[in-house]
């Protein structure tokens, strides 16, 4: 797995845990299925940047990318 993937995944469930949302929420909330916020946070796939960019913006956080 890389580890660019799995630390920017690390990094979206901390954010989505701290507020307290499931995935299904939080997916909605972003405009992506539950299963995308599931392979974000498992480093099977990298977010675009649009979805980092919505993350960001809604939630006033910042992602460090490897």
């Amino acid at each position: 797995m890389d580890k660019r993937k799995s630390f920017l995944g690390t990094q979206i469930r901390s954010v989505r845990v701290d507020l307290g949302l499931s995935q299904k929420r939080f997916g909605t909330k972003i405009g992506v299925s539950s299963k995308a916020i599931s392979s974000y946070e498992t480093g099977r796939c990298m977010p675009s940047l649009k979805v980092l960019k919505n993350i960001s913006e809604m939630y006033k956080t910042e992602f460090t990318i490897l």
